[in-house]
């Protein structure tokens, strides 16, 4: 597990960074939510001056904004374009490095497979989504703690957090797909942005529209926060994100067996 290991020290950083980020943003947000409810009669007379359609867009629905789960349903579908950006990012990256750096035909002249290289950076990767999430995960049981948070928001919220899980992996194995069909990719950061808001922008349409057939176009629309508040996380999503990822990263590893190498 070498190539593990060197994947997650290489990663180190970055991880820390987008956790911090992801964890300031949540605990900011989080922050204001006792006052918030506390002027519920007040806020939800103004909120409702707000066109539905406008509400609707933004992941808002004004009868649960009030309670834990609702509230949250709404701050994570932007945390969850941020976890999206972040699994692109890892995506696209993850055989590209050696590409920039013309070092592909040094990394593949080590006595290990491409399919055991490819295994260990995907694995690495993942590992560090387990990371992020499970210090989510962490920081809401302490906010359930502080704030007596309901059992049945509590598991609405812990669903939303495994919703975000998938997406990511989802996102992490079609941005994989892409970089290993691209010859190099020489701003990483800018197509990791372009490909996320762009899916997270099929949503926003969908939404505006009321047209459930858009959304489902975005893999954002069938992770929806607020659809989980209210129904929970859907066993047929689940089984669908697992099983699309798992095809993706495997014909990722195909088509980079049958790669030549770079001169």
């Amino acid at each position: 597990m070498r190539i593990y290991r060197q994947e997650l020290k290489f990663q180190a950083r970055s991880i820390v960074l987008w956790l911090g980020s992801i964890l300031t943003a949540l605990l900011l947000f989080m922050g204001i939510f006792p006052g918030f409810a506390r002027e519920a009669d007040l806020l939800k007379d103004a909120l409702s001056a707000f066109p539905e359609s406008l509400m609707a867009s933004m992941g808002m629905d004004i009868n649960t904004i009030f309670e834990a789960s609702g509230f949250v349903s709404y701050i994570y579908g932007f945390i969850q374009l941020v976890l999206v950006i972040m699994a692109t990012l890892y995506g696209l990256t993850l055989m590209n490095r050696e590409k920039l750096a013309r070092m592909s035909d040094f990394l593949y002249a080590k006595p290990l497979s491409r399919q055991r290289i490819f295994l260990e950076k995907v694995l690495a990767a993942i590992t560090a989504f387990l990371i992020i999430h499970i210090a989510i995960v962490l920081m809401f049981f302490f906010m359930a703690t502080l704030w007596a948070i309901d059992d049945s928001s509590q598991i609405a919220i812990n669903q939303m957090i495994l919703s975000g899980l998938l997406l990511q992996i989802l996102t992490f194995a079609l941005s994989t797909l892409w970089g290993t069909l691209s010859q190099r990719i020489k701003n990483p950061v800018g197509s990791a942005s372009a490909l996320s808001f762009g899916l997270f922008l099929i949503l926003l349409v969908g939404r505006l529209m009321s047209n459930d057939v858009i959304k489902k176009l975005s893999p954002f629309g069938y992770v929806e926060p607020l659809e989980i508040s209210a129904k929970g996380l859907s066993s047929t999503a689940i089984i669908s994100f697992f099983l699309l990822s798992l095809a993706l990263l495997t014909l990722s590893a195909l088509i980079l067996t049958r790669q030549d190498l770079e001169a």
